[in-house]
């Protein structure tokens, strides 16, 4: 698995920790290091794969899910625990501590799902035109002004 980090633009220092972005090609699932006690937004590139949560492989409780949209991560205590497996290139960007305070307000929940679709949530983020754009742009150099520009958006919506 190749990983590489990137800090984030400026604007977007107070709210962003920085981007870990993923890729790799597997026939069984490896699992992907969350940034730790931290809330991120996980964005798949180029063409869907698989994503797997759960505490570990074997827990009752894990299930796959095509990985074709963003998602919004709970890495809170490590609960939870992410494997990707087939072709795959994915960003994660980290929310600081100040940003997760403000999404969880905006949210206006305490606790979460470990995983939640973004279309599932308030957040006005990613609309169709937008993935399909990432779909197209696999690099992390190409995909990141992408990734921003939403941010921005978004960030720029909350209150103070």
């Amino acid at each position: 698995m190749l990983q590489e980090f990137f800090l984030p633009a400026p604007i977007l220092s107070e709210v962003i920790t920085g981007y870990l972005f993923y890729e790799g090609s597997n026939e069984y699932p490896e699992h992907v290091d969350l940034y730790e006690n931290s809330i991120s937004i996980g964005v798949p590139l180029g063409d869907p794969f698989n994503i797997i949560v759960g505490k570990n492989l074997n827990d009752i409780g894990t299930f796959v899910v095509t990985f074709n949209k963003p998602l919004l991560i709970n890495g809170k205590q490590k609960q939870t625990h992410i494997w990707v497996e087939g072709e795959y290139k994915l960003c994660m960007a980290i929310f600081s501590p100040k940003a997760q305070k403000k999404i969880r307000e905006y949210l206006q929940i305490e606790e979460f799902l470990n995983l939640c679709p973004l279309c599932r949530t308030e957040l006005s983020l990613f609309n169709l035109a937008v993935r399909n754009k990432l779909r197209r742009n696999e690099s992390p150099e190409t995909a990141l002004p992408i990734i921003e520009n939403e941010l921005v958006k978004f960030f720029n919506k909350l209150p103070s």
